[in-house]
């Protein structure tokens, strides 16, 4: 790989020149021991992560130390967000304190007055944070801080950090699952009908009714005793019903067989 060495002001940095060049840096680090997991092997990944650090004034090796993609959006860790802040000539000052679990971050920007955003343990309370297993257990003050530091900074200098996130905010989304409504509503048709044939019931016609009166007649069972055995009427008979009286011919048509021999 061709590369070109800088120096200024004693720092010293690798000049790409092609996306060949860029390419080729990414897998060098994409393999080294040096890369953070999230990169190892994925020199694509290294790649994108910095371009993004080229972008908002990070070196190739700042930008993977401090890029992440979390919850599907890159994010950056709240060190390196107030140090590009504090870095830009736009950035006048940024003060942060915590009093009575409540912190503050007061930030000014070059020609306006001091922006100050609070974030408490009630916040944190509210939006289900607040003891919840990890940095918010074991370090909340500095979790106080961290989401103070990014709404300010992000409310104040988005132009500086061009949509990143902070990690430590970042970190505390829950992913939302997307439902096709379209394809949710043609399911739920589909089980509906399945359920409306399951429960469709045939009445009998009295064509078909008088038939199996007939037919219990010549064995000797009367309408009375058929209705009995239904329990409803004969003028309400199901395709169910008829199942069961063929059941209760067969029977009563083998008692009435045995009774003959036996006669």
């Amino acid at each position: 790989m061709t590369q070109e060495l800088l120096k200024s002001d004693s720092k010293f940095n690798f000049a790409m020149h092609s996306l060949k060049e860029a390419m080729d840096y990414a897998k060098l680090i994409a393999e080294s021991d040096l890369a953070p997991k999230d990169y190892k092997g994925k020199a694509g990944n290294v790649l994108i992560a910095m371009q993004f650090g080229s972008e908002i004034g990070l070196l190739p090796l700042q930008a993977i130390q401090n890029i992440a993609v979390i919850n599907g959006r890159p994010a950056i860790w709240g060190d390196a967000m107030i140090a590009l802040v504090q870095n830009h000539p736009l950035c006048e000052s940024i003060d942060e304190k915590i009093v009575d679990s409540k912190a503050y971050c007061a930030v000014k920007r070059r020609g306006e007055e001091v922006y100050v955003v609070t974030f408490s343990m009630e916040d944190a309370k509210k939006a289900g944070l607040w003891g919840k297993p990890g940095p918010w257990s074991n370090y909340p003050n500095r979790m106080l801080q961290m989401r103070a530091r990014s709404f300010a900074l992000r409310d104040k200098f988005s132009d500086i950090l061009k949509g990143l996130a902070m990690r430590e905010e970042v970190e505390d989304y829950q992913p939302i699952t997307v439902v096709d409504k379209t394809s949710a509503s043609n399911k739920i048709k589909e089980l509906l009908a399945e359920k409306s044939k399951a429960v469709t019931i045939e009445v009998l016609t009295d064509d078909r009714i008088k038939l199996m009166v007939d037919k219990f007649a010549k064995i000797g069972i009367t309408e009375n005793e058929l209705e009995a055995h239904l329990g409803h009427g004969l003028s309400n008979m199901t395709s169910a019903d008829m199942k069961t009286l063929g059941e209760f011919y067969k029977m009563m048509k083998e008692q009435t067989k045995d009774a003959k021999e036996q006669s």
